[in-house]
């Protein structure tokens, strides 16, 4: 049936963690191939969207966190990108309450613009098919396009436009996340990578899939700079994880617990200075 004008749909925009991440090269357009494991995880955004047949064309985005600029960000892109291909009088509103920490390699941005543009498209009957949304997302971020799939398990490669089915046994395991006070860019991450000195991935045409082949190729560059990163990954080591790694181009550092009881007693003895989150994988 057709959606309705003024009405506020409520929508979840989840969380991802990179199980693995391998740099493959640097491309002429300054971007890097890599290829990744993606899980999404029970770590949300809270979307609420309403569109208004008042012939006003405006877009209006209200975040919970007020440092986030309503007009420079991945939804606005998105939107905009959107009426582009697409072209609509309607104005839009959307109401997001930030539970994803930013800047923290989790891919909430991304997460956000995804679900916006895949409302959108279902509010005005599809409109645009699956590659023109494809390009759009692309175009507004990396990660867009991989949280535009259903699947909540899924390796990415190219730019991140690429997107394959991922299986692994993930039922058994928790994850914890902490996330310290600090920024760091993904382009300066990349720019500063060393590529002779990222790990050796033989076989790139088979993903890996027991967490002992699990590694991110970026903590090669962003440990050296940023130590307190390390202090995490070994605290979470020191207290029975399974693994640990750093998401995306941090400064999110996640753990693996197959052990509840482990889980539990390392956020007790947990004393750095961090945001935590226990979450699951979506499965």
């Amino acid at each position: 049936c057709k959606l309705k004008y003024n009405i506020n749909y409520i929508f979840l925009s989840p969380a991802k963690i990179n199980l693995f991440l391998k740099v493959l090269n640097k491309r002429d357009d300054g971007y890097h191939n890599i290829i990744s494991g993606i899980q999404k995880i029970s770590l949300f955004d809270e979307i609420k969207i309403r569109i208004l047949n008042d012939n006003l064309n405006s877009i209006k985005i209200f975040f919970s966190d007020i440092n986030i600029d309503s007009l420079n960000n991945t939804v606005y892109q998105a939107i905009t990108n959107f009426k582009n291909y697409f072209n609509f009088n309607d104005s839009i509103i959307v109401n997001i309450k930030k539970n994803i920490p930013k800047e923290a390699g989790l891919g909430g941005g991304s997460s956000n613009a995804a679900t916006v543009l895949k409302f959108l498209n279902k509010f005005y009957n599809s409109p645009l098919d699956e590659n023109l949304i494809l390009n759009i997302a692309k175009n507004v971020g990396a990660d867009v396009p991989l949280f535009l799939s259903k699947k909540n398990s899924l390796i990415i490669k190219g730019i991140g436009e690429i997107i394959e089915d991922f299986s692994w046994d993930f039922n058994k395991y928790m994850i914890l996340i902490a996330k310290p006070d600090l920024s760091i860019s993904t382009k300066w991450a990349y720019k500063n990578l060393n590529l002779e000195l990222t790990k050796d991935f033989k076989s790139i045409n088979r993903a890996p899939t027991k967490i002992s082949e699990f590694f991110n190729d970026l903590e090669s560059v962003i440990f050296n700079n940023f130590k307190e990163l390390i202090n995490i990954k070994n605290f979470f080591y020191k207290h029975g994880a399974n693994l640990s790694l750093m998401t995306g181009s941090g400064s999110a550092i996640f753990a693996l617990f197959n052990s509840r009881f482990k889980l539990f007693e390392c956020v007790k003895q947990f004393n750095l200075n961090c945001q935590l989150f226990i979450v699951k994988p979506l499965i």
